[in-house]
């Protein structure tokens, strides 16, 4: 975490990662996420909110994305990592997950 914590951006360009823990890790560390539009860094990662979506497998495309967040004003970068932090605490929280795994084996009990 401190040596993540010590970067100015998480940059992941594989797009066919089903998660993205690193994510999460970036989110607490504050670090500011580069992530695809596809696979489950584009569910993690919400576009313009607690990061930023480049095109799979788009080179000129992440070149424009990393470009557009080198040139955001330091508020604009802190209100990102605010959101992504807050998804931690939300969205992404041990509560929040347990509460979505009961939701799905009461459906399934109920089937």
């Amino acid at each position: 975490p401190q040596r993540l914590a010590e970067a100015d951006l998480l940059l992941h360009v594989c797009p066919e990662e089903p998660f993205g823990l690193v994510f999460l890790e970036a989110f607490r560390s504050q670090v500011v996420a580069i992530a695809p539009d596809r696979g489950g860094a584009a569910d993690v990662v919400v576009d313009g909110h607690t990061g930023f979506h480049f095109h799979a497998d788009d080179a000129a495309d992440l070149i424009r994305v990393v470009d557009r967040v080198r040139r955001l004003p330091a508020a604009d970068l802190d209100r990102v990592t605010d959101d992504a932090t807050g998804a931690l605490a939300g969205r992404f929280s041990a509560k929040q997950g347990a509460d979505r795994y009961r939701a799905a084996l009461a459906a399934l009990s109920d089937a």
